[in-house]
């Protein structure tokens, strides 16, 4: 695996992470809103951003 590849694939962990530790479950009420919010951040695809948010905070 390349080297940007796995860069990739560590800041999705991280963000993932993140992410799980600050939305709320989606069994929590509104569990309509909490499920549709889950699903539009966890979705695949909305990586990098974030990954290009933490290159810059590196360099």
């Amino acid at each position: 695996m390349s080297r940007l590849k796995i860069f990739f694939a560590d800041c999705a962990r991280v963000v993932d992470k993140k992410l799980e530790n600050l939305i709320p479950a989606a069994q929590t009420e509104p569990k309509r809103l909490h499920a549709a919010i889950r699903w539009s951040l966890f979705a695949g695809g909305k990586r990098f951003r974030p990954a290009l948010c933490i290159a810059v905070g590196e360099a």
